[in-house]
């Protein structure tokens, strides 16, 4: 096994982990360099799990690293497919830690397939991005107004059935925003915005 393909730490991070984290693009490149060029030992390298199950490209996608998830993808593209103990995709790494350039630019890799949007417990992307509060709260018109952050507005943009989906809980997006008190100016009046969501039909504007 070669150095920079072996667990170096405890959580079981290679060296190719630890370059995606910190955003170290050039040490990447180097350490793929410093590999046999034959594809089987560059897939590997970049295919190597931690403890959670995480390869590089979840690394990337977690910190927003662009230019690493580029550079793994431009060498194998079915990285995308991948998945770690959660059931994360890189895609879902990036949407959970609210990383919106990695999460577009994974999108525009793999495509509208739900399968990379969903985990284990049934949990969508939209779900974490609400549970994790990437959105923005502003006041129109003397009403205060939940405005989904621009990473929760993509995802309803490019994957809008995921609004309707329930997870293992059956709780639904709306349903996890309506229990959001910090969400709201008042912490607990609620009503009125629950109204809102089961009464009203709505159109995400770009």
């Amino acid at each position: 096994m070669f150095l920079s393909t072996a667990p170096i730490i405890n959580s079981l991070d290679t060296l190719f982990h630890l370059a995606a984290y910190d955003k170290l693009e050039n040490k990447f490149v180097q350490l793929l360099q410093l590999l046999p060029q034959e594809s089987t030992h560059i897939a590997s390298a970049l295919r190597r799990k931690n403890k959670k199950g995480n390869n590089p490209l979840h690394i990337a996608a977690s910190v927003g690293n662009v230019k690493v998830c580029s550079l793994i993808i431009g060498i194998s593209k079915s990285m995308i497919n991948t998945y770690n103990n959660e059931g994360e995709s890189p895609l879902f790494v990036a949407a959970l830690h609210g990383r919106k350039e990695a999460f577009l630019y994974l999108h525009s890799e793999c495509g509208p397939h739900e399968d990379y949007c969903i985990r284990k417990n049934g949990d969508t992307i939209l779900h974490c991005a609400i549970a994790e509060e990437h959105f923005d709260k502003r006041i129109i018109k003397s009403h205060l107004v939940m405005c989904l952050a621009e990473l929760c507005y993509k995802i309803l943009g490019l994957y809008g059935d995921l609004v309707d989906f329930t997870n293992g809980k059956r709780i639904t997006p709306l349903h996890l925003l309506a229990n959001k008190p910090s969400a709201f100016k008042s912490g607990n009046d609620l009503r009125w915005f629950e109204n809102i969501f089961y009464n009203c039909e709505y159109t995400v504007k770009f």
